[in-house]
């Protein structure tokens, strides 16, 4: 459950999202959003190589799986 403070600030929230989002897809028709255009877009941007992309792509994804590399097993 929320509590009163957390829920009032997840209203006024809302407006401000709703808007952040149709200014975003303003031009792009439906088809293309039903279409999930902006994830195609970005799985496309992600092996640019350009530095203004990729801080982009890093905005968006706020959590990153850490990779780790391994030396393979050797036979023995």
């Amino acid at each position: 459950m929320t509590s009163p403070r957390s829920q009032h600030s997840q209203d006024l929230a809302d407006p401000r999202r709703i808007a952040a989002c149709l200014k975003a897809c303003e031009g792009v028709p439906t088809e293309k959003l039903e279409a999930d255009i902006w994830l195609r877009l970005v799985a496309a941007c992600v092996h640019v190589d350009d530095d203004e992309v990729r801080a982009v792509l890093e905005e968006l994804s706020p959590v990153r799986p850490r990779l780790v590399k391994r030396p393979f097993p050797t036979g023995s």
